[in-house]
């Protein structure tokens, strides 16, 4: 979360500090523990080719994007494959491919915006207000126009309390367990996963509730996709 601050704050060396920290890489094959560190890694390199233009970054990213989109469909991960659209709109937006943009931009519109996803696309910052200007305009689909609409109107209305009650936000630990909790593991899988016992595992899972002010795991899930921590 933090290299994705550094991104969009165009602190482009820090970001490659932590890709280079998390050995992550564009020639990495997909996983689903991966996707969060790819796209990440997506929105990078298409950040460093609007920087220096180096093409090469940007072949990659749309590669890496091409194989997580692929990844996402075959397992049905919906909230993945939405954002994996997004981020590809954006490098093809990045590389002047208007047209392609289209499908991509529609897909996340149409599948993201009626299942609460509109923090993803209020993240990207003016590329993406720029795409869904262009949405807008759009006569066809009729959809996905109102759609964007819709996520523009999101960005101009003052800004909502969206933050967890307590005042310290999730640790880098406990966002990596969130993003357990999202999948089908049961609780002695993530423990298994994290090389921590269920006792531990439970610790976190009760600091994680605390903090975004929910009983149940459905609830914190949900709770976290609303702040775009998912």
């Amino acid at each position: 979360m933090r290299a994705r601050v550094r991104i969009a704050q165009g602190r482009l060396a820090d970001a490659w500090d932590w890709a280079y920290e998390r050995r992550v890489t564009a020639a990495d094959p997909p996983a689903f523990l991966a996707e969060f560190d790819q796209l990440t890694l997506a929105r990078l390199l298409i950040g460093q080719y609007r920087a220096d233009r180096d093409q090469s970054g940007l072949d990659q990213a749309g590669a890496l994007l091409d194989r997580v989109v692929d990844a996402a469909q075959a397992g049905d991960r919906a909230g993945s494959l939405v954002e994996a659209r997004m981020v590809r709109a954006l490098a093809r937006h990045a590389a002047g491919d208007t047209s392609a943009v289209i499908p991509d931009l529609t897909a996340a519109l149409t599948e993201g915006v009626p299942a609460g996803y509109l923090r993803l696309f209020l993240d990207e910052g003016p590329p993406m207000t720029e795409l869904l200007r262009a949405a807008e305009r759009r006569p066809e689909p009729a959809a996905s126009a109102e759609y964007a609409s819709c996520v523009l109107r999101a960005a101009a209305a003052p800004a909502a309390a969206a933050a967890p009650s307590s005042d310290e936000g999730l640790s880098d630990r406990e966002l990596e367990v969130l993003r357990l909790l999202a999948t089908e593991l049961t609780g002695p899988e993530i423990a298994g996963h994290l090389f921590v016992s269920v006792n531990t595992l439970r610790t976190h899972t009760k600091h994680i509730f605390t903090k975004l002010d929910v009983n149940t795991r459905q609830a914190a899930v949900r709770r976290a996709t609303e702040l775009g921590l998912l």
